[in-house]
């Protein structure tokens, strides 16, 4: 790793433990909200075209952002190793939920 990158980020290590409790926020209430929105259906504009996909994608974001707290909580990993793996798991859930509610024409995004 370049030992400028690892300075920049570990300059200031509590707003950066921050910064990933607040995400993780985001990451449990998002898959709530879907869920919830689900049953009003196209009522909202809100189509699911792959049930199982959405429920799949949906508890499992669901699963990862409650694991996550505790993750940040007891820092079991650097923030950069937290920062990647978060944000991959991101990207890869939320376009698994825009593809199974029809992609990007779905308006979810």
């Amino acid at each position: 790793m370049n030992r400028q990158f690892d300075r920049r980020i570990d300059s200031k290590p509590a707003l950066n433990w921050r910064v990933l409790g607040l995400l993780n926020l985001y990451r449990v209430l998002a898959p709530l909200v879907l869920l919830a929105l689900y049953p009003l259906g196209a009522a909202r504009g809100f189509t699911v075209e792959s049930q199982g996909l959405f429920f799949g994608a949906t508890a499992s974001y669901l699963i990862f952002g409650l694991g996550s707290i505790v993750l940040v909580r007891r820092r079991l990993a650097s923030v950069y190793v937290q920062t990647i793996l978060q944000a991959t798991v991101d990207l890869t859930l939320l376009m698994l939920v825009l593809h199974a509610c029809g992609g990007i024409a779905s308006g979810l995004g």
